[in-house]
């Protein structure tokens, strides 16, 4: 009698550079990978699962969430929202331009927020404007309050070690330090030759998306700070995600504020100590979108495509 041939008992997950024929296929153990995969998981031991899911709480149709632990933010029509744990919502701000997404940066207690159009300042669950009348204030600095202004109202905001950034275009602007509410334009920003796309600030420095590649700002201050190209892909805008490093599968050693994405060359991590990886290079092509989404559940990152 013949030895049994094991067809398939376990999988290493989805291939997409590769036709049917020519899928890696393991007989002695029933490894295979798969070329479609359509509403399931995948666990760390290969076995698939059909994916959970879901119940409309809201009718009303919804853009820009995240969630800042007890609370998210989200807009919907003209207005933005705070939406608590048990799905309740309330407005704290109307009249916004529609269908323009939000970008937002938690900064201590201030959740500062933008859209190409229009910005503003969360605090206390109400919103404010992004104006102060309070001036700048850093031990052993004097400014010159002529040259200094508000915020810019830009498409993306960030933060990294003491300053707020703001992407306007091609252009990144930063705050002075320690004061997120006053900003030098004349002379205190960063040109790029395409498009702000994306920013991911880490322990290093900033992975920073556009038009034309990625580039990794590596440094802390503005300044000083070093412009390095660590790759050609375009980055699907605001499929950007935080991720804790220590729940990726055994074998990934990255630490630090590590971030996950989606590009046109395949799903993308950038870690804390500004090493940049393709994790899906040999394995996947995606279908460009310029935008779209991402979360992170706890074990898994998923991103979504905009067409």
């Amino acid at each position: 009698m013949g030895k049994p041939l094991s067809i398939f008992k376990a999988t290493t997950g989805l291939n997409k550079k590769q036709d049917e024929v020519s899928l890696n296929y393991d007989p002695e153990s029933g490894l295979t990978e798969l070329s479609e995969a359509i509403n399931v998981d995948i666990d760390d031991k290969g076995k698939i699962l059909r994916r959970s899911g879901f119940e409309s709480i809201d009718s009303n149709a919804w853009h820009s969430l995240k969630g800042f632990g007890d609370f998210g933010l989200g807009v919907s029509g003209d207005s933005l929202y705070i939406i608590y744990r048990d799905s309740s919502v309330t407005g704290i701000r109307s009249g916004l331009t529609l269908n323009r997404r939000m970008s937002y940066e938690k900064v201590n207690d201030r959740i500062f927020y933008c859209n190409g159009i229009e910005n503003g300042v969360v605090l206390d669950s109400v919103s404010w404007t992004w104006v102060s009348t309070d001036l700048p204030s850093t031990p052993g600095i004097k400014y010159d309050m002529r040259y200094l202004s508000s915020a810019p109202v830009g498409d993306l905001v960030s933060y990294l070690s003491g300053r707020v950034y703001v992407a306007k275009g091609d252009t990144l602007f930063y705050s002075l330090p320690w004061a997120y509410y006053w900003f030098n334009l004349g002379q205190d920003f960063i040109p790029f030759s395409s498009i702000i796309n994306m920013l991911c600030p880490t322990n290093a420095g900033m992975f920073i998306g556009t038009d034309k590649g990625l580039v990794f700002m590596k440094g802390w201050n503005p300044l000083e700070t070093e412009l390095m190209q660590v790759d050609d892909g375009k980055a699907v805008k605001w499929s950007n995600v935080e991720i804790d490093p220590k729940k990726l599968p055994e074998g990934f050693r990255y630490a630090g504020k590590t971030w996950v994405w989606m590009s046109n060359k395949g799903i993308c991590l950038g870690s804390g100590e500004g090493i940049f990886d393709n994790l899906t290079m040999e394995r996947l092509d995606i279908e460009f979108a310029q935008e779209g989404a991402g979360f992170f559940d706890g074990s898994k990152y998923v991103g979504l495509l905009n067409p």
